[in-house]
């Protein structure tokens, strides 16, 4: 403003802090709501990429800007029509549903949800349904984030013992701690790692913005 600018408009391809969408533990901040209110006040209009909406609806529940929000699933399902024409879509927890789900309508593929159990930051356990009916199919593990990658480090391996051909892997945000490429496959037990980052995600997105589309139920 400072400059002559009217207004000013954030791009910003990976949102922060809306995985703290509720106080997990007694004296924890909301920080999704605290960072909104702060990005409200500093910012005229918000431009993002898929975020991650789950307690929330909208993004309008938190930011009182109009928002702006791209979705990644048209461009997903035709990276999985192309590369993985076989394939079963999954998602590794209930959080991850709305977008597993939208990927495989995009990539005309089923889709399994599967149920995760987290006992703590490095201990989580995965619960599969019966996949007998995908049989041979190349499963296609799909998730928004990536912090630690325990959820799917925990998905991935059991697919292996169930002797399912070793998956490729999704995931929109952050970069499992810098770690290497290689030494994430090798982690992970995966056939391929995918990572589209931030900017090169929004420089090859396509298709027209979706203004605040709400997450797909309440979960």
């Amino acid at each position: 403003m400072s400059r002559g600018a009217k207004r000013v408009t954030l791009v910003a391809p990976y949102l922060g802090y809306m995985r703290q969408d509720k106080a997990f533990k007694a004296g924890e901040a909301v920080t999704s709501r605290a960072f909104a209110r702060l990005l409200s006040g500093a910012f005229d209009r918000l431009i993002t990429v898929d975020p991650h909406l789950h307690r929330f609806k909208a993004l309008s529940d938190l930011y009182t800007i109009p928002c702006v929000t791209l979705h990644s699933a048209d461009l997903l399902g035709a990276w999985i029509r192309s590369e993985a024409p076989n394939a079963l879509v999954i998602g590794p927890d209930s959080e991850s549903e709305q977008w597993a789900s939208d990927v495989a309508a995009a990539a005309d593929a089923p889709v399994v949800v599967l149920r995760k159990e987290r006992f703590g930051d490095r201990d989580v356990r995965i619960t599969f349904p019966d996949l007998t009916a995908f049989a041979g199919r190349q499963p296609v593990l799909i998730d928004d984030i990536a912090s630690s990658g325990r959820t799917l480090t925990a998905a991935a391996r059991e697919l292996g013992l169930r002797g399912v051909p070793a998956p490729d892997l999704r995931h929109r945000a952050r970069d499992l701690r810098g770690r290497r490429p290689d030494r994430g496959r090798r982690r992970f037990g995966a056939r391929r790692l995918h990572r589209r980052s931030a900017a090169r995600h929004e420089r090859h997105l396509r298709g027209p913005a979706h203004r605040d589309r709400p997450a797909r139920g309440s979960r």
